[in-house]
């Protein structure tokens, strides 16, 4: 027999949702508030625990971003989840009794374009199944509403994990300049760069990673979660000339993408980006960075006009091996060519590069 809903769960509306992601966004119809004055947030209502979505009834709000809000659900067979609803702060608010979604005038074209990477986001993580990727598990459609149910993950995220090593060496300052274990460091590039291959070898970026995007499993595996920003891959034109400009994942135009400043690779600032792995890599050797010191390096606009990295790396000498720093500070390179040719590429050079306990 199916499994039924709990009876003390409620439906978010009459209509019910369906379970695959469209591979066509066919235009809907969104109630348009009175318009509001430029620069007003609007601030989404969470729904209440009990709410029915789908099989999924929500029990508690878990995060709330700038795509939307994050809840911890279950279904009638006691799985869980982590419920992710694409309602954007800045954009959107929830309608009266369960109504779609209202959105001014003026923030449909940007409410589209966050939708579209919402359904990127759906197609990639359905399509890409790696142990380091967040799983998807469901996915729910119905009018203007979309949720995307991923799994549970119980953390820490690696940005906590830094944290947490920045208030212990506050209490017990390490002997050596180091915040991480060189061998911690080590084993999450490793883990990262397995999933960043998964990605690339599916032709998309994930295109946003950091610290605060890479979660501890239960099983202690790291996990790449937050792929709202995956994008396709764009190779430059002939000649070097630049390419195509920046894609989402079936190809279609995107505008400029959401960015973490230290984090996002100099070509991510263009206005036509041509990206590829070694833009992962980028972010990639960010985030190795604040495992040794507790913070990204300087944006990359601000280090294109006066460049320290070589000096903030060197006052890692006494917690890092040369070999380690040496990988960071190729990652981390500004003109992309000059970085690692591929995650399977550094996950070698690391392995060769010489260690420090």
């Amino acid at each position: 027999m199916a499994a039924q809903p709990d009876p003390g769960c409620r439906p978010a509306s009459s209509e019910a949702p369906g379970l695959a992601v469209p591979q066509e966004l066919s235009p809907g119809t969104l109630p348009v508030p009175q318009d509001r004055p430029p620069g007003t947030l609007l601030v989404p209502q969470d729904l209440a625990p009990g709410t029915l979505l789908g099989p999924w009834c929500v029990e508690r709000t878990l995060a709330r971003g700038g795509f939307g809000i994050v809840y911890r659900a279950r279904d009638a067979a006691g799985r869980t989840v982590a419920l992710k609803e694409y309602l954007p702060a800045a954009l959107a608010r929830r309608g009266i009794g369960g109504a779609p979604p209202q959105v001014a005038a003026r923030d449909h074209a940007a409410w589209w374009i966050g939708r579209r990477q919402f359904f990127d986001e759906a197609r990639v993580l359905a399509r890409v199944r790696h142990p380091g990727i967040v799983a998807a598990v469901d996915f729910l459609s119905a009018g203007a509403d979309h949720v995307l149910a991923l799994e549970l993950l119980p953390g820490p995220s690696l940005q906590e994990l830094i944290v947490q090593a920045q208030a212990r060496a506050r209490v017990a300052p390490p002997r050596t300049a180091r915040l991480l274990r060189e061998s911690t460091v080590r084993s999450l590039a490793d883990e990262v760069l397995r999933a960043l291959a998964a990605l690339h070898r599916h032709g998309v970026i994930h295109g946003d990673l950091k610290p605060a995007h890479a979660m501890l499993g239960a099983d202690g595996r790291v996990v790449l979660i937050d792929l709202g920003t995956v994008r396709r891959i764009v190779e430059p034109a002939v000649g070097g000339r630049g390419g195509r400009g920046l894609r989402g994942e079936h190809g279609d135009r995107v505008n400029r993408p959401m960015h973490t400043p230290g984090y996002a690779a100099p070509e991510l600032l263009r206005a036509a980006p041509v990206v590829g792995p070694a833009t992962d890599l980028y972010a990639l050797g960010a985030t190795l960075h604040a495992c040794m010191t507790g913070a990204a390096p300087p944006p990359a606009e601000v280090r294109q006009q006066h460049d320290t990295l070589a000096a903030d790396l060197d006052r890692l000498a006494r917690g890092y091996s040369p070999g380690l720093r040496a990988v960071v500070a190729e990652c981390l390179a500004l003109d992309p060519a000059a970085r690692p040719r591929s995650a399977g590429a550094l996950r070698r050079r690391l392995a060769r590069a010489d260690r420090r306990r």
